[in-house]
């Protein structure tokens, strides 16, 4: 037994010592996997206990595991540390959307870089470092791109931020070097189908293949098949999305190691996986494997991702690599493997990880990083500079210079020992604010007018001029009057809260409503159009603009410069209208919910002949706070006298910031009860 033991141990030695000299410009393929908003702990090989992946898991036990990578905690930033070597605000990307998600067109990406070595490039899915042309990857070194706009498929911002119009998870619109193609499946399936054909028409050449996925990031949605095997095992609409989403990423590994191996590239081909940020937080049953915090945090569940490394015959399997690296890594390891120079002048933050690719314990010097969650409000980015920021120092963490966290011994981070090691706080902090002075004048968007175009809009509707927009359905005219009809509870987590002076007898949001919801005669559940009892799904306009929408509804029922916007639900007939109940959702605070809701029972050939205001019934009218508040609660419009609110062919709700315009009118279901 003990001759085994050396003999094996002697044959990981030599393996390792004799690919070590050869990883330095050895130019294998490279397969670059960045899932959006998929957490550390949403994988079995660390310990997920509801969903199963075997192909990550195989690129877990086939690869070098990087157990202490980190990355900012939000996307775009984490995008451009990676593209670039550089901390995302050397880059100006403080934010993902207006207009602070653009990457300075002065940075040289890892594309280029690839590109001066003989690579040929392609991105598949996600870019989200401007949307503008410019900005565009065909324009930063890639020489195919198949992706889509913005931050996820079919978001939209009141800035040049926003995808394709009305685009959807299933079947997108994809923009394919500049040109705009219809797909027919889903999207992360669609992202590695364009994938795959390109790899195996550029095989005889050194490639790089970047698939940033736009899953598991929300809307939770997933095919069916996916869905039904979550939802089988007991998980809720939410959960059932998400894990679906991470079953179906794990799937398309499996295709594509399969890919690599019929084309006769598995052992020339480096395949990386890694997440671009922690677990977006919002779904039940998570599982963060003792982390603490979430997406958007500074603490280990918002920043620690997975990194596995896999290239057969060339990297060590199953091999953990426990120094402390990070995004700011990527561009120089990926270019002292291809053999690539760095650009003269050109200045990067990370350095090569081939070393600990070569040995996990070589020496690896302690430095100082900084992370910040970035995301202020515009012109206040000096108010935030000792908010939100983390330094890492070997082991040793400092978040927002109030708490102190020695990592090896806490990885969970719940004891505070900053009082404990004042001269290595001190240190930490002043590393902060050199780095803070550093990048300051950096900081190129902060004060960038939001633009008025859409770019990806504009370019939908030149190449697709058939799919022009309705005229916007203008029905600021109505006037709402006093509230006779109808009555509003709302109901917080278990207990009722009067905002709007209601009488103590008005009934609650409660759990059976709740438990009732399946007897909606429509129903829209977190974009996902549904009718269990009643007619097929809904007729939805948005701003007078005809769309499918399958996106959260968080996402569509944000008002942005305090512009209404509008959900009509299709009833198909007209039916007696028993209630409307709205439900919002929050990890930490519960959204206001401000809308107006109006109801008809006309008979049209076109929904844009709804235009007329004597169309319209006022019905009710809702405003309630945000409060500091972690559940799901609901608000339900109901008649005082009992009976009806009224018979109506169509409702529909006007939507305007809450009350103190303090947040955005939040909505994660809507339920219409009534029938004949």
């Amino acid at each position: 037994m003990p001759h085994i033991t050396f003999t094996a141990l002697f044959v990981a030695l030599s393996l390792s010592s004799i690919h070590a000299e050869t990883l330095k410009g050895s130019r294998p393929n490279i397969v670059f996997l960045l899932t959006d908003d998929q957490g550390y702990g949403d994988m079995s090989c660390h310990g997920n206990p509801h969903v199963k992946t075997p192909f990550l898991d195989q690129l877990h036990a086939e690869g070098t595991r990087f157990t202490d990578f980190q990355v900012s905690p939000t996307c775009s930033p984490t995008r451009s540390a990676l593209m670039t070597g550089r901390y995302p605000f050397r880059n100006g990307v403080t934010h993902t959307i207006l207009e602070r998600e653009r990457m300075t067109l002065k940075a040289t990406t890892i594309a280029q870089i690839l590109k001066t070595a003989g690579y040929t490039t392609g991105i598949f899915g996600k870019w989200h470092l401007g949307d503008e042309a410019e900005y565009q990857p065909d324009q930063r070194g890639f020489d195919e791109v198949y992706i889509h706009g913005a931050g996820g498929i079919g978001q939209r911002y009141g800035c040049s931020c926003a995808d394709a119009p009305g685009n959807s998870y299933f079947g997108p619109w994809v923009l394919h070097n500049r040109v705009f193609e219809k797909t027919e499946d889903f999207c992360t399936n669609v992202f590695f189908d364009g994938a795959m054909k390109w790899i195996e028409a550029n095989k005889e050449k050194p490639f790089f293949a970047y698939i940033p996925t736009n899953a598991p990031h929300g809307p939770f949605v997933a095919p069916p098949e996916y869905t039904k095997l979550f939802r089988d095992a007991g998980l809720n609409n939410g959960e059932a999305g998400y894990y679906g989403m991470v079953k179906n990423i794990d799937d398309n590994v499996g295709r594509m190691l399969a890919h690599l191996k019929k084309l006769g590239l598995e052992e020339k081909t480096l395949f990386i996986f890694m997440g671009d940020n922690g677990h977006p937080g919002v779904v039940g049953k998570r599982f963060n494997a003792g982390q603490r915090g979430n997406k958007g945090s500074l603490y280990q569940g918002g920043t620690r991702v997975a990194s596995f490394w896999r290239w057969k015959g060339h990297l060590s399997e199953a091999v953990n690599v426990d120094a402390h690296c990070g995004h700011i890594d990527f561009l120089p390891t990926m270019a002292e493997l291809a053999g690539a120079d760095l650009p003269e002048g050109l200045e990067v933050d990370g350095r090569s990880l081939l070393p600990l690719l070569k040995n996990p314990d070589a020496d690896w010097p302690d430095r100082f990083v900084i992370s910040h969650r970035g995301r202020w409000g515009r012109g206040k980015a000096q108010e935030y500079k000792h908010k939100n920021y983390r330094v890492r120092y070997g082991k040793h963490a400092l978040i927002g210079g109030k708490e102190l966290f020695d990592l090896s011994k806490d990885p969970s981070e719940s004891t505070n020992i900053i009082e404990q090691h004042p001269d290595l706080v001190a240190k930490m902090k002043t590393a902060y604010e050199k780095w803070w002075d550093e990048i300051t004048p950096m900081l190129v968007n902060e004060d960038v007018p939001y633009s008025k175009t859409r770019p990806f809009h504009e370019l939908f509707y030149k190449q697709l001029p058939d799919r022009e927009p309705r005229p916007t359905i203008d029905f600021s005219v109505m006037k709402l009057p006093a509230i006779e009809k109808a009555a509003v509870a709302v109901t917080v987590g278990r207990s009722n809260e009067s905002f709007n002076k209601l009488d103590n007898d008005i009934p609650p949001i409660s759990k059976t409503d709740y438990a009732q919801a399946n007897k909606a005669i429509a129903r829209f559940v977190g974009g996902s159009k549904h009718a269990p009892n009643g007619p097929e799904g809904m007729s939805i306009l948005f701003n007078g603009r005809g769309t499918t929408i399958n996106k959260g509804l968080d996402q569509v029922l944000m008002p942005r410069d305090r512009a209404p916007a509008r959900v009509l639900i299709d009833l198909k007939k007209a039916v007696d209208v028993s209630s409307l109940v709205t439900y919002s959702g929050h990890s930490d605070a519960r959204s206001g919910q401000n809308y107006a809701l109006y109801g008809s029972d006309a008979e049209v050939k076109d929904v844009k002949e709804l235009i007329a205001p004597n169309l319209w019934t006022p019905i009710a009218k809702v405003a309630t706070e945000r409060k500091s508040f972690k559940g799901f609660i609901g608000v339900k419009v109901v008649p005082l006298e009992g009976g009806s609110l009224g018979r109506y062919r169509y409702l529909l709700m006007e939507f305007r910031p809450p009350v103190n315009n303090n947040h955005h009118s939040r909505i994660h279901e809507i339920d219409v009860f009534g029938g004949e």
